[in-house]
């Protein structure tokens, strides 16, 4: 139950699988949308597109994406060993090559291996640009080798077509990889699943998402782990301040309606038509409780008037995806609450504070909010580096109360 939990608040049951390949020297974006159920995997959506700015259309800005970038730029090598080392077989597959430079994943099987590269300045561009129309990659496939995630689902078959190869097999392992032009489409039966060979690259880049596998082996596990680690704090911030808002109607509501109980109640003692003693010491006590009831209310009404959700909104819609939120309180508050004192806040405010990847985004993040109709400045309270990567900040936004929301 406890990894079930941690795995929705991770990811949430809902993936997408991104296949980045060339045809006749366009680009193509073959997409596919899965929906974990209960022990079962759902199809919901397949499409394809030539641009990046209609797969950010189709894509939610919460929804994770595993990227398999299949384009002339990998390079694909196999290699008849059984080496368990890493290193000897990458230096067999490719001698002298600069580790430095390149990304690779291994795909190590009984009889033979296979050696993906691709540049890293060619997927860091390549990533860049999908952070930059803000879609979520959370984990990228260099070339086609994660297919060998969805062999043991599909019925026994000697070959299988993809969107530029074709794949020879023996025995549900991968002997050899052949480039082609085809643009006949095959339908392949996936453990009940009925997948056009177009989308099985993506549907096996989002199956690695959903089940949390992989055969691959890779020098870039912690480009993986720092992408599901950012896209984790941004879904569990929405997440909370959901939350929050959601807590601020309940406790009014809850007021309003003990407000309201004990109202009626005085009424109703003022009504009677003798008053003794005892009543009147009612009464005094219910006046006190009313009195206090209304104080809280208007307290709470005060804090939790209704352009938060809307101030709130707007500042998560524009944080870039080098920033990760730690904290942010509106109207936050000068002193610890206080039986029978009121509650004193600083009205018109709101602080921030979290994490920045990028000096140059964070700067381009504050002009933005600066720009916002409702933000009368914003004041930056702290900005630590913490490494050559990281940097602390914490920044305050004064409202401008006169604007219109």
């Amino acid at each position: 139950m406890k990894s079930k939990i941690a795995s929705y608040l991770e990811i949430g049951n809902t993936v997408f699988g991104i296949e980045y390949t060339t045809q006749d020297s366009e680009e193509v974006f073959n997409v596919i949308q899965l929906k974990k159920s209960k022990k079962r995997l759902d199809i919901i959506s397949k499409d394809c597109f030539n641009n990046i700015k209609d797969v950010a259309k189709l894509i939610c800005k919460d929804k994770p994406v595993t990227l398999v970038i299949n384009t002339s730029d990998v390079l694909i090598k196999s290699i008849d060993s059984t080496h368990q080392d890493d290193n000897k077989i990458l230096n067999e597959a490719f001698p002298n090559l600069n580790k430095d430079e390149f990304y690779f994943e291994i795909l190590k099987q009984k009889r033979n291996a296979f050696v993906s590269i691709c540049r890293k300045e060619v997927i860091d561009t390549i990533l860049k640009e999908y952070q930059t129309n803000r879609i979520n990659i959370v984990d990228f496939i260099i070339g086609n080798l994660i297919i060998s995630n969805t062999l043991s689902f599909l019925n026994k078959t000697e070959s299988i077509s993809l969107s530029n190869t074709i794949i020879s097999l023996d025995e549900k392992e991968i002997q050899n990889i052949k480039k082609s032009n085809t643009t006949e489409s095959k339908t392949y039966n996936v453990n009940g699943l009925d997948i056009s060979s177009n989308y099985l690259l993506a549907f096996s880049g989002a199956l690695k998402l959903a089940l949390n596998s992989s055969l691959l082996k890779s020098n870039f596990n912690r480009n993986h782990l720092e992408l599901k680690e950012n896209f984790k704090h941004k879904r569990i911030f929405r997440l909370a301040s959901r939350g929050i808002i959601t807590f601020l109607l309940v406790t009014l509501i809850t007021n309003f309606l003990f407000f309201n109980y004990y109202f009626n109640q005085l009424d109703h003692l003022r009504n009677t038509s003798e008053i003794t003693s005892s009543s009147q010491e009612k009464m005094t006590k219910l006046a006190d409780k009313v009195l206090k009831s209304k104080k809280k209310v208007q307290d709470v009404q005060r804090l939790s008037n209704s352009k938060a959700s809307y101030y709130i909104n707007e500042i998560i819609i524009s944080i870039p995806e080098s920033l990760s939120l730690k904290e942010l309180n509106y109207q936050p508050l000068d002193k610890k609450i206080q039986s029978n004192k009121s509650i004193e806040s600083q009205l018109g405010t709101i602080e921030i504070s979290g994490k920045s990847l990028d000096s140059e985004f964070f700067s381009s993040w504050l002009t933005q909010l600066e720009n916002l109709k409702w933000v009368k400045i914003v004041d930056i309270i702290n900005y630590e580096t913490v490494n050559k990567r990281e940097s602390n900040f914490s920044i305050k936004i004064k409202i401008n109360e006169k604007s219109q929301a």
